[in-house]
């Protein structure tokens, strides 16, 4: 039988299809018109083919997946028969089609496998035993495929029937030797029923077993036997009865061959009902197993999730700690950069600042020497004319009056005795007062004095201009003065808020210090305060978090009040307006007095809504107000703290190798918890995917499990199925077997009748 082969990087003649070869056999009796009929398929089977180890192309890659489908429907089936599916897909494929009877039919098969030893073939081997193991697990239960003729029917069934008969006097001649016995006879031994006579007993002859007599003196013997009879026919008689007997004999073997076949059924049944019950047994000790296995793989499962959700929310908790602390330390680096700028920024200005102090020094001095030396030369030239004006004004010492203050009081001074000279009660006013009564009479002759008087009102005047110049100078001057000693006290504050944070980074350099030998002493001590700081850290956050939130929400609110707000206040525009204009419409017809009343009930109606949204405001007003002050409380403590770390890591960069040393140490310690942490995070979760990975396997298998046990419920269930239909049907067997025994005695009855004289007539 030639197929097609083709080259294979395995096998350089692989075949590229199945072979099956059929040979059906009948055999049918002329005489008796019995058939016998038989099959055998010789089917060879192409491997299964792996294509990266094949190398197929083209066309022998189309057949390779056309065998490995046809395989993959074989083990299928294959695997529907051991499991006892219901459905057996024999129509996936012509191979399983047309290998239906040998694989679960009326039919005994026998599969050779062949495998490679070599390592290179290590999985084709495998999976081809274990196809074969999955084959082997197969059971059928082949018997004859023989088709009786009517002829051996009716054999059979006379057959049958005449060992009915021949059972039935056999029960009846035992009934009545019992029915002897019972009634006080005695039998003689002659005529017990023995084993050896059961082929001795006349069917025909046999008579019909009557009831028992109500008195023993009526009991007859009924069993006859071969020794009894004489024969009274002739010759012809004789033979023909020879040939009956012979016939009859070969009746009852043909019946005793098929009590025999019958008992062996029987007995083949029983021995099935046997294996039927203790494969229900089996099934059932299975079954309860699989239940506990089912139950310990529930409990496992519970396990695993309960240890799943830990890990979890551990996960959770770590990658929500992990992210608070890297967002914490983008905002500290951002605001460490803020910091920064804001620290050269303020060094720039003080540096400025300084240098402005310094010119403004150096320019007061030459301002105060210079309003010193005008002041001098303005007393030295009042001084001159006042003496002029008033030979009694008082002379002071100059060059003890070296301060401006100074200067000015005697200016001052100076400028009183002009005033109490020159002023209306003074002698000097007083004379020009009667010079100027004088010039008003024509006849008089001007005085030398007159020039004197014009030249002092032009000296008084021009000492008043001077000192109102000075005046001028000494308030600018004392506003710029004011105003340096403003931003030096400024600059002082600054400068003290600096020295303040300078020792507060002082002290957190010293903390440090004490947290690092604390550390050193007792790293699980160091580690709980760090814990205890990382919680209190994410209880402020979730707080800031929620106050963030409760301000979202205290802002939705106000605007959905400010919405609400603004619909009542057009309501209560149409409102008036609709007051407005009744009240006009009363007023146009004389009725003033509904239109308060209406008035007032509107307001009365409006003023408690306005309250609540009024009081709403207020208390959304007060919450924002608190939330802020909360919030800039807590930036401001931030804020100071970070500006803190940061000065006194700038000091630490200052001081020299020492604050490096203890600057890289910490930036180390925070690189290893920042590793350690990411390593812990890296592990569970490689932890949770091998979790997640091992979850739908577990889910796979307990749902194996679950059908397997549904399949061994059913199974039970069809036994104990078929157990009932084949204990009701033996029951049936029986009865109908009891009821043919019995089948004589329940045809008639025969009643004893008293005998009466005269009954006859």
């Amino acid at each position: 039988m030639n197929r097609h082969v083709s080259f294979t990087n395995m096998n350089a003649q692989s075949s590229r299809s199945h072979s099956l070869f059929t040979v059906m056999i009948s055999q049918r009796n002329v005489d008796t018109g019995q058939a016998l009929e038989g099959r055998l398929n010789l089917v060879d089977l192409a491997g299964s083919e792996k294509v990266s180890k094949t190398g197929a192309e083209g066309n022998t890659l189309d057949e390779a997946k056309m065998i490995n489908k046809s395989l993959s429907t074989l083990g299928n089936v294959i695997n529907a028969l051991v499991e006892g599916s219901n459905h057996i897909p024999y129509r996936d494929s012509k191979l399983t089609r047309i290998l239906q009877q040998s694989l679960g039919g009326n039919a005994k098969t026998t599969m050779v496998v062949c495998c490679s030893p070599a390592e290179y073939n290590e999985a084709e081997t495998k999976s081809t035993i274990l196809f074969g193991v999955r084959a082997k697990r197969i059971k059928n239960q082949a018997k004859c495929n023989v088709q009786l003729s009517a002829e051996q029917w009716q054999r059979m069934y006379e057959k049958e029937a005449a060992n009915a008969k021949r059972f039935q006097a056999i029960i009846t001649s035992l009934e009545e030797e019992l029915k002897k016995w019972r009634g006080g006879a005695k039998v003689p031994q002659e005529q017990w029923f023995t084993p050896d006579k059961y082929g001795s007993v006349n069917v025909s002859d046999a008579p019909v077993a009557a009831p028992p007599p109500t008195t023993p003196e009526h009991t007859v013997s009924v069993v006859s036997t071969t020794d009894t009879l004489t024969p009274t026919a002739s010759t012809a008689s004789a033979k023909t009865d020879e040939q009956e007997l012979k016939r009859l004999y070969k009746d009852m073997d043909k019946k005793d061959e098929q009590i025999a076949q019958i008992t062996q059924e029987k007995n083949a049944l029983k021995k099935k009902y046997d294996d039927v019950k203790s494969e229900r047994s089996k099934l059932k000790d299975e079954c309860e197993s699989c239940s506990k296995q089912l139950s310990s793989l529930q409990k496992d499962l519970e396990g695993k999730a309960t240890e799943l959700k830990d890990v979890v929310n551990a996960l959770e908790d770590l990658a929500m700690k992990y992210d608070q602390k890297c967002s914490a330390l983008d905002a500290r680096t951002k605001e460490l950069d803020d910091l920064t700028a804001e620290y050269e920024t303020l060094k720039k200005k003080a540096d400025a600042t300084k240098t402005i102090e310094a010119e403004v020094r150096k320019a007061t001095n030459e301002v105060k020497t210079k309003i010193g030396e005008s002041l001098k030369e303005i007393i030295k030239g009042l001084y001159a004319h006042g003496v002029l004006i008033c030979p009694t004004l008082k002379k002071s010492d100059m060059k003890k009056a070296s301060k401006v203050d100074d200067q000015l009081a005697y200016l001052n001074f100076l400028l009183a005795q002009l005033n109490a000279v020159t002023g209306e009660g003074g002698e000097l006013n007083q004379f020009l007062k009667t010079r100027t009564k004088q010039k008003d009479k024509p006849s008089e002759p001007t005085d030398p004095t007159d020039v004197q008087g014009v030249n002092t009102d032009t000296l008084k005047k021009e000492v008043e201009r001077q000192v109102k110049e000075m005046k001028v100078h000494i308030s600018e001057a004392e506003k710029r003065i004011q105003r340096l000693s403003e931003e030096k006290g400024k600059l002082v504050e600054e400068l003290e808020k600096v020295n303040k944070e300078h020792l507060a980074l002082q002290q957190s350099k010293q903390l440090a210090s004490q947290i690092e030998a604390a550390k050193k002493k007792d790293p699980d001590l160091y580690d709980r305060v760090i814990a205890s700081a990382n919680r209190s850290a994410t209880h402020y956050q979730g707080q800031m978090d929620r106050l963030r939130a409760d301000l979202d929400d205290a802002n939705q609110v106000a605007e959905r009040m400010r919405e609400q707000n603004l619909v009542l206040k057009l309501q209560m525009d149409n409102v008036m307006l609709d007051v407005e204009a009744m009240k006009k419409r009363l007023v146009g017809e004389g009725k003033t007095d509904p239109v308060a009343a209406v008035k007032d009930k509107a307001k009365s109606d409006i003023k408690p809504l306005e309250d609540s949204i009024m009081t709403d405001l207020q208390t959304l007003h007060n919450l924002r107000k608190m939330f802020v002050v909360d919030l800039r409380n807590r930036i401001k403590k931030f804020s100071s703290k970070q500006m803190g770390d940061f000065l006194a890591e700038h000091d630490e960069d200052e001081d020299g190798s020492e604050g490096t040393l203890q600057q890289r140490e910490k930036i180390e310690f925070l690189n290893n918890t920042v590793r350690e942490l990411t390593s812990s995070n890296k592990s569970l979760q490689r932890d949770n995917a091998d979790l997640q990975c091992e979850l739908p396997r577990l889910e796979k298998r307990l749902n194996a499990t679950f059908d397997r046990v549904h399949e061994l419920e059913d199974t039970l269930r069809e036994f104990r199925e078929k157990a009932v239909l084949e204990k009701q049907r033996y029951k049936t067997e029986i009865d109908r077997l009891k009821e043919n025994m019995l089948g004589g005695t329940k045809r008639g009855v025969n009643i004893a009748k008293p005998i009466r004289v005269g009954a006859a007539k």
